[in-house]
């Protein structure tokens, strides 16, 4: 019997089959009944690749357009462009004693052809897989069912977070936080010529009592965990179409994009059946480990009180919360000790073309108890500067 995979699930083959020469990898798929104005051609590739994972030329590339490698170790048996006929509608034979010396490991891929262009995913293929067979005996070794998971969670983390979150909406459940790490493999061109970049990401979301704001809250609560101690930045031209247009933003750290987070857009809600507002975040964690640290520098516990002020602005809607929030860090000065955006309202009683936007601002001095003379010549700063981005005190 030949064992089913499971994503993520590591198989030795040798080990199990001592004496191994050759292996058949075959990819089947049916004729699908699913119209998509275009046919479905699945294909199979191998890579083979050197020590430092990648092919070391081109010609270790064997697919349709490169159907043999010079050493007669691996051999594409032809493309198919359908998926009609019986049994494997496409193989690749590997000859393991030809194999050259400088190749460690032969990574198989399959990918759907022109699959963005003809709007296509492996959920809609029918039953794809892809099988590893004993060449001499003809014994299947292992098998793996491509279904629409193996496509989703590939190049976007979001199917399993949506999927769990479905299922505890489903079950009732109340406002649900969840996080996970997941891989995704991201294809440098299509069709693919190289292995794709395999990177892991963080994967926060959540649904009922809260906002985009408490989303990007927890984001900037988890970069302080991790020692990010500057202030990140959000473009809101993210262009996720999985995402509300006007409830998304690109996360920036240092100029450098590190994730996105944003609402899911209600089409995709309804697709999983969740009936409350979904937020997200995918934080990209190669390209957050440069800025992380551990290093920590404590300060002794205040003697001095804090002094709080909140003030309800009415803001042109194409000012962000990161441009209010810059003009406070920048003109709050030593005393500032922190701020909280705690209101956003659009609606009737403010005019058109404009937001309400609140804040709550802290303030302490180290070696002192603040006067309002303190507290007022600093608000002045700041109310100066937001007057520059055409902001309003609301009355």
């Amino acid at each position: 019997m030949p064992i089913n995979l499971s994503k993520g699930q590591k198989v030795d083959l040798t080990k199990g089959n001592p004496g191994l020469k050759s292996i058949m990898v075959g990819l089947g798929w049916d004729v699908n009944a699913f119209d998509s104005g275009a046919d479905f051609d699945l294909d199979a590739a191998a890579f083979l690749l050197g020590a430092n994972g990648r092919c070391p030329t081109e010609k270790e590339f064997i697919f349709y357009g490169n159907l043999e490698h010079s050493s007669e170790s691996v051999k594409h048996m032809g493309d198919n462009l359908t998926g009609e006929g019986e049994g494997d509608d496409e193989e690749i034979h590997v000859d393991l004693a030809k194999i050259p010396a400088n190749v460690e490991k032969i990574a198989f891929t399959v990918t759907i052809y022109e699959a963005e262009t003809r709007r296509q995913n492996f959920g809609q293929v029918s039953n794809a897989y892809i099988h590893i067979q004993d060449s001499t005996s003809g014994t299947d070794l292992i098998r793996y069912d491509l279904g629409e998971d193996f496509s989703i969670m590939r190049t976007i983390p979001l199917n399993g977070m949506l999927s769990s979150l479905a299922t505890n909406y489903n079950r009732r459940n109340k406002n649900v936080r969840l996080y996970e790490l997941e891989n995704v493999y991201l294809p440098g061109e299509l069709p693919l010529k190289e292995l794709p970049d395999e990177r892991m990401q963080f994967v926060l979301g959540f649904y009922g009592e809260g906002d985009f704001f408490t989303m990007k809250g927890v984001v900037e609560e988890f970069f302080g965990s991790v020692g990010m101690a500057k202030r990140p930045q959000y473009d809101p031209q993210a262009g996720k179409p999985f995402l509300h247009p006007g409830r998304q933003a690109n996360i920036k750290y240092e100029g450098s994009v590190v994730g996105y987070l944003g609402e899911i857009h209600p089409e995709v809600r309804d697709h999983y059946e969740i009936g409350d507002r979904v937020y997200v975040a995918v934080l990209d964690m190669p390209s957050l480990i440069p800025f992380t640290t551990f290093d920590r520098k404590y300060e002794g516990i205040a003697k001095y009180p804090a002094v709080g002020r909140d003030i309800s602005m009415v803001v042109p809607k194409e000012v962000l919360a990161g441009d209010i929030e810059g003009v406070i860090l920048q003109r709050g000065g030593k005393l500032l000790e922190s701020y909280k955006l705690f209101d956003v309202y659009e609606g009737a009683q403010i005019k058109a073309g404009y937001k309400s936007v609140a804040y709550s601002i802290t303030f302490r001095a180290k070696d002192r108890t603040l006067e309002d003379s303190d507290i007022n010549a600093v608000m002045k700063k700041i109310l100066n500067g937001l007057e520059q981005l055409g902001i309003e005190l609301r009355q």
